[in-house]
């Protein structure tokens, strides 16, 4: 028994994480954020590419990982986009954006 109560052995464990929610990898993204989260339908979403002007998809997936909602953002520069979300029923969502290469993925609740 170990200093906690626990009767069995330790077992080493390995964890893997894999870009994980909220955290991302495009080359020129230096952030993301979403306001207000939750949102009742509307969703603001504030991108800092500092200089650079990117080609970028978003997405918006449900809790299966499903595409509900798909955009196209050409030429995109730092500031700011509206979503609008209240065709989407009440639940999690992740916002994803990607470059074709790299992506970022950010938790919305939609109330």
């Amino acid at each position: 028994m170990d200093g906690v109560g626990c009767p069995s052995g330790k077992v080493p464990l390995t964890i893997t994480v894999t870009n994980p929610v909220g955290v991302g990898s495009i080359e020129g993204v230096a952030g993301l954020s979403a306001f207000p989260n939750p949102t009742q339908g509307v969703l603001t979403m504030e991108l800092d590419l500092g200089s650079n002007v990117l080609d970028l998809e978003m997405s918006i997936l449900d809790v299966q990982g499903r595409t509900v909602v798909s955009q196209q953002w050409a030429g995109q520069t730092s500031g700011m986009r509206t979503l609008e979300l209240g065709s989407l029923a009440p639940g999690m969502y992740t916002v994803r954006l990607s470059d074709g290469s790299g992506q970022w993925r950010l938790p919305v609740m939609r109330n």
